[in-house]
């Protein structure tokens, strides 16, 4: 990931594990005792200058990791609070599935 980012000029950014309750409570509640499918407990953002970077960033994502489940693309559909990303799963060695975020600063 930090690689991908430096490559485009972004900047990566590298999120601690997730701990305490609330991501088992999440995990929980979407996917029961299904441990396999339990995504983001790792994460982090390639985040480019400029959204018409974002399109080559998601393409060196894909490029570099096995997709895990569907892109979502909140820069064409943003949340309704105006918030943009794209949120890849991908599969890790070993199996375990993280999260990559896509994000522009402009």
């Amino acid at each position: 990931m930090t690689r991908i980012a430096k490559g485009l000029d972004g900047k990566p950014n590298l999120a601690s594990v997730k701990g305490g309750e609330r991501p088992l409570e999440k995990h929980v509640r979407d996917n029961g005792s299904d441990s396999e499918r339990m995504k983001d407990l790792v994460r982090g953002s390639v985040v480019v200058e400029h959204m018409s970077q974002v399109a080559e960033a998601l393409a060196k994502i894909k490029e570099n990791f096995e997709i895990y489940g569907k892109v979502k693309d909140r820069f064409t559909n943003p949340l309704p609070s105006g918030y943009r990303d794209i949120p890849v799963n991908v599969k890790l060695p070993g199996g375990v599935v993280s999260e990559i975020l896509g994000g522009a600063e402009h």
